[in-house]
């Protein structure tokens, strides 16, 4: 499914950013034995092809179907990160919407998040970015049959009560669950969708295998005490951050959980700070302005223990790492804090493990030092402490082509 949000062209000021985009798929204890080429060119495929067409909305493109493009609006970056997260929550090989897994008692609860900040908050291009700049982020969890959880978070985002008429389920309220915002989306005009349309064989085979062994972190249970854990396939929450045209930078996470939770249960992915975050700041030495979108996969447990989300943006913020890149590898690289966090569980109760994606972008304060012909540039980074993570970004190469990439190990899948 296509979500047809468009920036408002009345207020669209000339472009000044190059679009960056980068998606993740899930990470965890991901290993070539457990991926066959044929699984992972389903997800090779998927990733790329959804990434595509968020690259191209950004840049104000759409496919028809005989493959021809035609010109629209661009998107804005929350349209567009929620354009990504909703066609891999509509996928049955990620662990969100259709693909969800099931809690202990055979249930469904999804959890989705949308954060945006703008590195130009006096022209975000588009009347979203500046309702939504008012909250800055949203969380939405425990839904059971909305279609698309990222959908109704950012209408959670968008819908504040500012002004106190509280009319149309407007509030200024961050975090929404259960029924009444199930509820709120039936008003807003989302879809919904019958029990039935979220039951997979796969998750539901998960979810019986499982019972008896705890929650694992999602698609597959854990092992058995001395079973070897490299056999199990780990994956999770889906995300996308984008940078936009005009300096806006949004972060859409959406997840299933983990397999067999406890009905209830809150994870990382709709809970600011720990799952999510996107923020833009002034540089007191210099005269720059940074900022930065985040979108985690993993243990939700851990990464709400560590604040994984807001502690990486706060090493950045704060001069204790000089770029994103390191900040993320500090919290979710190999033997950074979220696997510390684990303690000498590390390895055996799936604690700790997963990734982060980001984009990071600056610019300069003065109007007309930012009057160049070419546009500025974010850059997309990622992390991970186990053995892999299935992302998919934008990238220039060294002759200043754009590339779309993607990966699930350090390395390539046929190197």
């Amino acid at each position: 499914m296509t979500v047809t949000y468009a920036a408002s062209s009345e207020s669209t000021p000339q472009p000044r950013f190059r679009p960056t985009v980068i998606i993740h798929g899930g990470a965890g204890n991901i290993v070539r034995s457990r991926i066959p080429p044929e699984l992972y060119e389903r997800y090779r495929a998927s990733l790329l092809k959804y990434l595509h067409s968020t690259v191209t909305l950004l840049n104000g493109e759409q496919e028809e179907g005989d493959g021809t493009k035609k010109k629209i609006t661009p998107y804005s970056a929350i349209d567009a990160a929620v354009h990504a997260v909703s066609l891999l929550e509509d996928d049955e090989l990620y662990n969100c919407g259709r693909g969800s897994v099931f809690t202990l008692t055979g249930t469904h609860e999804m959890e989705a998040s949308v954060m945006v900040c703008s590195l130009l908050p006096e022209t975000q291009g588009c009347e979203d970015v500046k309702r939504a700049l008012i909250k800055r982020g949203a969380g939405v969890m425990m839904l059971k049959n909305v279609r698309h959880p990222v959908q109704l978070a950012r209408e959670v985002l968008l819908r504040n009560d500012v002004e106190g008429h509280r009319g149309n389920g407007e509030s200024m309220h961050s975090h929404l669950c259960g029924p009444y915002v199930e509820s709120l989306a039936k008003e807003w005009g989302l879809e919904s969708k019958p029990d039935e349309w979220f039951f997979t064989q796969k998750r539901w085979d998960e979810h019986m295998k499982g019972l008896g062994k705890g929650a694992s972190i999602d698609h597959d249970t854990l092992p058995k005490p001395g079973e070897d854990i490299s056999k199990y396939l780990s994956q999770g929450t889906v995300g996308c951050v984008c940078l936009d045209q005009w300096g806006n930078i949004a972060a859409a996470t959406s997840t299933g959980g983990l397999t067999n939770k406890l009905p209830g249960r809150i994870g990382d992915t709709p809970t600011l700070g720990t799952g999510y975050w996107a923020e833009a700041w002034d540089v007191p030495s210099s005269s720059t302005r940074r900022a930065l979108g985040l979108s985690c996969t993993g243990n939700g447990d851990s990464f709400v223990r560590v604040a994984a989300a807001h502690s990486a943006a706060s090493l950045l913020k704060l001069g204790a790492k000089d770029s994103l890149a390191d900040a993320i590898t500090a919290i979710a690289g190999p033997g950074g804090e979220l696997q510390r966090s684990a303690g000498p569980r590390w390895g055996v109760t799936g604690e700790g493990s997963g990734g982060i994606i980001g984009i990071e972008a600056e610019v300069p304060h003065d109007a007309e030092e930012r009057q160049s012909e070419e546009p500025i540039k974010g850059k997309a980074v990622f992390d991970f402490n186990r053995g892999g993570m299935l992302r998919a970004w934008t990238e220039e190469d060294a002759d200043g082509v754009l590339r779309e990439r993607m990966m699930a190990f350090r390395d390539e899948y046929y190197s």
